[in-house]
């Protein structure tokens, strides 16, 4: 059986900065890249594999949580854009003629002397529309990426969700704010005004993790201490079943005397 997370994070996924590479004149800068990746487990399909006793993680399934994180991102980096706009007008469409690669674009280095000029404290690759996954990241071979679990483990991990896991992100998100860059404000902001949407998504997950684990305990085989015991019921019910029905084939008292 397959659970879908139309949702989703277990423990409360960490905040994590994905780099992303430009390039300033001949040196290579890595910028930090504001991706909020949620726990393996918590964002794909999970496949209870009830011969091997695991449930399996599809890192390629669609997931409601990286689309919830995906989209957050988008439009953190489309306020901020707007933001940079505004004090240095033309910075939006410069931008994007850098990104497509247009004739005559921006420089890097223009597009962060702008951003710059203007009090901003980001990166350039934080502000452009490249992922993680076109920085050459994929989560399914980073080494904390797990794509099994067991019965307890997928138990483990329904408990840590807890009732309000919105709670632990935002926490997360209003410390990194409080490093006063505008772009981490933003995501804080904007994280708050949807946290129920991010709680009703972690929800759903706890109730698929445990399915999975019901799943597994259903099918895992039966201990031969315990086939032992149902055994040696059923044949104490036998016996009281026969010699019930051999006392009924006995001849009453008053019978015998007859």
């Amino acid at each position: 059986m397959r659970f879908s997370f139309h949702q989703p994070p277990l423990l409360p996924p960490p905040v994590t900065r994905r780099p992303i590479v430009t390039t300033v004149g001949t040196a290579a800068v890595v910028t930090l890249a504001a991706l909020l990746t949620p726990p393996a487990s918590s964002a794909f399909t999970v496949t209870a594999d009830t011969e091997k006793q695991l449930c399996r993680v599809d890192p390629n399934s669609p997931s409601q949580v990286r689309d919830f994180w995906n989209k957050l991102e988008n439009d953190v980096r489309k306020a901020r854009i707007a933001e940079i706009d505004k004090a240095s007008p033309g910075f939006a469409a410069d931008l994007a003629a850098y990104e497509s690669g247009a004739k005559g674009a921006p420089t890097v280095n223009d597009l962060q002397q702008r951003i710059t000029n203007t009090g901003g404290q980001e990166g350039l690759g934080m502000l452009t529309t490249q992922t993680a996954a076109d920085a050459g990241i994929d989560a399914a071979t980073d080494p904390g990426f797990r794509t099994e679990y067991t019965e307890q483990q997928a138990r483990t991990a329904a408990q840590d969700i807890g009732d309000n896991p919105a709670a632990a992100i935002s926490g997360t998100l209003q410390n990194q704010a409080s490093s006063g860059m505008r772009i981490d404000a933003l995501r804080s902001e904007l994280f708050s005004t949807r946290a129920a949407d991010y709680n009703s998504a972690q929800q759903t997950l706890k109730t698929n993790l445990t399915h999975c684990a019901d799943e597994l305990a259903d099918a895992r085989p039966m201990p031969w201490q315990q086939k032992a015991l149902i055994a040696a019921a059923i044949v104490a019910v036998l016996l009281v079943g026969v010699r019930a029905w051999f006392n009924s084939r006995k001849p009453s008292r008053h019978q015998a005397q007859r």
